[in-house]
């Protein structure tokens, strides 16, 4: 249906840029915006109708929104630090950055501080083959009878 509406799209661009031509297919001005502008209506249609598809999910609340939008400086000074708590905003449904910082740094500091000796001595344990599983249990609540 896609190639069908470009087909038509060419055929009414090259008649309304033969409209507006010069003798021999000369192009003017008019001609050929009159003719691109035809021929890209279908691509433009497209760009329209995705759009009101797309606002019509979200006010029936059927479409996924996105996480928390960061500030180009914070992307600039912390690029992986603001990936990671836009991620951790997409997993909590947090839409608020402040919020969405926050609860991403609580998570981390929560996580690093569960490492035995810190992450520097966790990383070289790793390096050297160590198993570092049993440290990092947690020990089991027991269950009383």
């Amino acid at each position: 249906m896609r190639r069908r509406a470009y087909g038509i799209a060419a055929v009414v661009a090259v008649v309304n840029y033969s409209h507006f031509d010069d003798e021999g297919w000369t192009p003017t001005p008019f001609a050929v915006g009159s003719g691109m502008a035809s021929l890209l209506s279908p691509w433009l249609w497209g760009l329209h109708t995705r759009r009101a598809h797309d606002m019509q999910l979200l006010r029936q609340e059927l479409r996924d929104e996105t996480g928390a939008t960061f500030d180009r400086r914070r992307k600039r000074a912390f690029p992986v630090r603001t990936w990671r708590a836009q991620r951790w905003s997409i997993e909590h449904s947090v839409r608020d950055p402040r919020e969405a910082w926050t609860g991403y740094h609580a998570e981390r500091a929560a996580r690093l501080a569960a490492l035995p000796g810190g992450r520097l001595r966790t990383a070289l344990a790793v390096l050297r083959g160590l198993d570092l599983a049993p440290r990092l249990r947690q020990p089991s609540p027991r269950r009383s009878r």
